[in-house]
């Protein structure tokens, strides 16, 4: 927290709650420089310091704002009641999901079945604690029609929760007979693409040994520590195509410089796990592969990136399109790349970047009225670079111009 995050505070307390209200009277000098003190407080972790400072500030507002910030602050000292009140009545302020995660920590802590039975009643649970304090409630329910749900919300919650050491324990030491094999080895997946060092050590004993060794070897790959290749050599064959192996055998050989790493993912189709992942070391590959003047493996590698939204989406879809077109003259492929590109983006930088490259692909495929409709929508955006490009296309009399050197 800083004195910064306070003011930004005051405009969105300002503006918070579901209903239209009026804004509130400015802050009092003496009420600011109590909230500016408490939050300094909450830096250093002074939370009585903070508790009594909340308690003396008159404003309301600034009272509610050395609330919250002490409900959002992981450390910050709070209840299960206060925690439930606060988001009931300000749904839409910022760090809402923090507030909740906390509220679930204290009702998996303290609090009887019906309350969290109510507590999740129209909401999903939305931390592991979480998950396993409902499902023990629905359980204790004796509802038989609850433990297949229950059951499967402590799978979910084993597979793709976090956990302390002693919660990890807790909850094996609890719920453990209702995993099964699967459930490990989906869970240790997950550690290992998140690179989770310490919780895939302590989880590794409950794989069978091939998937033992699998994790063994990936973590080390992840970790760059020596040994990796007898450690991959180790792994079974019918685990040597596992999509994570692959991925962090390919990444220890990107950042070693081997040429091998493009052996890896040459044919590497896209459909993989964690596409957003696996683009880090497509796109560094790509421009790798045409250094070297393998055009046709740096157009596979891009197209084959396996995304479907986002910034790098737009990214790979462009590289793709660039590399078909300057390099293995594609125009025809290319504008589909451009297009898909297009249609996903959003900012005024990247619109003037997709509408001039599908331009320039028209140019290529022999149609300028296209092509010149293209660069008309990317001079939509002069202050951008592909704008002033196109503007240039369009009307070069238009192009601003610096003056000329002044004289000596």
């Amino acid at each position: 927290m800083c004195a910064f995050c306070v003011l930004v505070g005051l405009t969105i307390g300002a503006q918070a709650g579901t209903k239209a209200v009026s804004a509130p009277e400015p802050v009092n000098s003496r009420d600011l420089a109590i909230m500016t003190k408490a939050f300094k407080a909450m830096d250093l972790g002074k939370w009585s310091e903070v508790k009594s400072l909340e308690s003396t500030t008159k404003d309301p507002l600034a009272r509610k704002l050395i609330q919250w910030g002490r409900l959002s602050s992981y450390s910050g000292p709070a209840e299960f009641d206060e925690l439930s009140a606060f988001l009931y009545n300000n749904p839409q302020w910022p760090r809402s999901w923090r507030i909740n995660a906390k509220a679930e920590a204290r009702l998996s802590a303290t609090e009887a079945d019906d309350v969290v039975l109510a507590w999740f009643t129209g909401r999903q649970p939305v931390t592991a604690l979480g998950k396993a304090r409902f499902a023990v409630a629905l359980l204790n329910r004796g509802d038989k029609k609850d433990e297949d749900r229950a059951t499967a919300m402590l799978r979910d919650a084993w597979i793709n929760g976090d956990f302390s050491k002693a919660d990890e324990k807790h909850f094996m030491g609890r719920h453990g007979k209702r995993l099964r094999t699967s459930d490990h080895i989906a869970r240790l997946d997950r550690l290992l693409w998140e690179g989770r060092y310490w919780a895939v050590r302590r989880h590794l004993w409950r794989v069978p040994k091939a998937y033992q060794k699998l994790g063994l070897a990936r973590i080390s790959l992840r970790r760059q520590m020596g040994n990796v290749d007898a450690l991959v050599a180790k792994v079974p064959d019918n685990l040597q195509r596992d999509p994570g192996l692959i991925y962090e055998r390919l990444r220890w050989r990107r950042k070693k410089g081997k040429e091998s790493a493009l052996d890896l993912v040459r044919y590497l189709p896209g459909d993989q796990p964690h596409p957003e992942l696996w683009w880090e070391e497509r796109s560094t590959l790509v421009r790798r592969a045409l250094r070297k003047g393998f055009v046709t493996d740096a157009y596979r590698i891009a197209r084959n990136h396996g995304l479907s939204e986002g910034a790098d989406y737009a990214e790979a879809e462009w590289l793709a399109g660039w590399v078909a077109l300057r390099f293995l003259n594609e125009p025809k492929v290319a504008l589909q790349h451009f297009q898909r590109m297009y249609a996903r983006v959003n900012y005024p930088v990247s619109l003037s970047r997709g509408a001039y490259w599908i331009a320039r692909s028209f140019d290529d495929l022999n149609q300028p009225q296209r092509a010149i409709e293209w660069f008309a929508r990317a001079a939509h955006h002069p202050t951008t670079y592909y704008g002033q490009l196109s503007l240039a296309r369009v009307d070069p009399a238009a192009v601003l111009r610096l003056p000329p050197d002044p004289e000596p």
